[in-house]
């Protein structure tokens, strides 16, 4: 993953989907179904298997962002998010849930660790042939998802790794292979003076000058995509040079001030319109709010 061009500084898997846009559709479609769409198991429950298998595959975004959810489900009870990722089957989780978990946990091993016995015990306790499939498809794609994200971070923490060796080696060579050539070369840098001709000079200002211009119009090309909905601000990102322009630019303060909003606890929420998953309709919040209470989960399925 660290050889294409992916946004810099986005958190979790938001980076990596960033990169196409038309690639992350279907995959946040599919999260949404396998955590929300109609199902016997809980919302709950599904967050839980979620939040298992990337804990297993020690993906430390995901089994936060959907440890979070699943306690928020659970009215707040963080305590059993942890004791099911450290030990399921000691939790305080029905034996459907725990044969369930067991069967994602052989899924994410590997799916021939998957036996007949594992499948019998989920019937055993009540779990249909339905919860099994979900349950299996749910592990796997969260191991695709933790995977797709941790290789990214492998990626960047091999090049910082790479980056630390070769400053390493450099400086040994500097201070220990010739200490003398080393300490004269430095003594000789304080003596010189940079002498420029009066053509050098106006050069080196006209090239400040353009040098600024880019980096003010970059800059305000991002703050300006920041602005915009999630599916302009892919298309704009998908299109930066590399991650060399990020390593400049403070685009994760940048992002925190662009996506902080005014709100503040305890005023109502903007009123807005959503397109139904099956493109029906369009639901507006303030005419559902008549209807029924509405809560509002934001965050990465991811």
């Amino acid at each position: 993953m660290a050889h294409i061009k992916v946004p810099g500084n986005l958190p979790g898997i938001l980076g990596p989907m960033a990169f196409n846009p038309k690639t992350a559709k279907p995959l946040n479609a599919l999260a949404e179904m396998l955590l929300r769409g109609p199902n016997s198991l809980p919302p709950a429950d599904r967050e839980m298997i979620a939040t298992y298998v990337s804990s297993q595959n020690d993906c430390y975004f995901c089994q936060h962002a959907h440890g979070a959810v699943m306690a928020y489900r659970l009215g707040g009870d963080e305590k059993l998010v942890n004791d099911v990722k450290l030990n399921f089957e000691s939790a305080r989780i029905s034996d459907k849930m725990k044969a369930l978990l067991a069967l994602a946990g052989k899924v994410q091993k590997g799916g021939k660790q998957v036996t007949t016995s594992d499948v019998d015990r989920a019937r055993q306790h009540g779990a249909t042939d339905k919860e099994i499939h979900d349950t299996v498809l749910i592990a796997a794609a969260f191991c695709m998802y933790n995977r797709t994200l941790t290789a990214w971070q492998l990626g960047l923490l091999v090049i910082q790794t790479c980056i630390a060796r070769m400053a390493g080696v450099w400086l040994k060579r500097a201070t220990s292979s010739q200490p003398r050539n080393y300490q004269q070369s430095r003594k000789n840098m304080h003596s010189r003076r940079l002498k420029l001709t009066p053509f050098a000079q106006k050069l080196l200002v006209r090239l400040l000058f353009v040098l600024m211009i880019a980096y003010l119009s970059f800059g305000t090309l991002v703050w300006w995509a920041m602005h915009q909905p999630p599916e302009t601000f892919g298309r704009v990102m998908a299109r930066m040079p590399g991650p060399a322009p990020f390593l400049i630019f403070p685009f994760e303060t940048a992002w925190l001030h662009a996506r902080a909003g005014t709100l503040h606890v305890g005023d109502p929420a903007p009123d807005f319109s959503l397109l139904k998953l099956d493109k029906s309709e369009r639901v507006q919040l303030s005419l559902l709010s008549q209807q029924l209470p509405v809560v509002l989960v934001f965050g990465s399925y991811t």
